[in-house]
């Protein structure tokens, strides 16, 4: 089974494409709901006998395009968009994880936290944009988003 947590590191790494539609995040042939928890455990939960919370994908997601904000700034804009916020102590280790610069697992990655089956779509216009999104990184010359898109 793979997680959320791992994919999204993978695709922020190697700079891949993501899609959001439709309350889904897209990587590739693969989708998950953007409430979906991943195994990344919130600062302080889980201890003292405490419920375990986790982020969520379209949290975590909503910080890799935010984490150049000042931490008070990605919080306000995230509360204004009702995108629960990662928390100041989670930043910088969270951070180096999602990037591929934390050669270690994190403490915080719960290896028994919520696990969610992938649903996989083809979905035409994720394929298209994806390409198109792909072609703008260099990463696949302009022609074959042109053929992939007429089929």
């Amino acid at each position: 089974m793979t997680n959320p947590l791992s994919v999204l590191r993978e695709y922020n790494f190697f700079k891949k494409p993501i899609i959001e539609r439709n309350n889904q995040v897209i990587f590739g042939a693969n989708s998950w709901p953007k409430t979906t928890q991943t195994n990344y455990l919130v600062c302080g939960s889980g201890k003292d006998g405490t419920q375990k919370k986790y982020y969520t994908l379209e949290c975590l997601l909503y910080f890799i395009k935010n984490a150049s904000l000042s931490h008070p700034k990605y919080v306000e804009q995230a509360a204004a968009e009702n995108i629960p916020a990662v928390r100041r102590p989670d930043r910088k280790k969270l951070l180096a994880y999602l990037k591929g610069d934390s050669s270690t697992m994190s403490s915080s990655i719960d290896k028994n936290g919520p696990m969610r089956d992938i649903t996989i779509v083809y979905d035409k216009e994720a394929e298209i944009e994806t390409n198109e999104l792909r072609a703008k990184l260099g990463l696949i010359k302009s022609e074959e988003t042109n053929h992939s898109s007429i089929n």
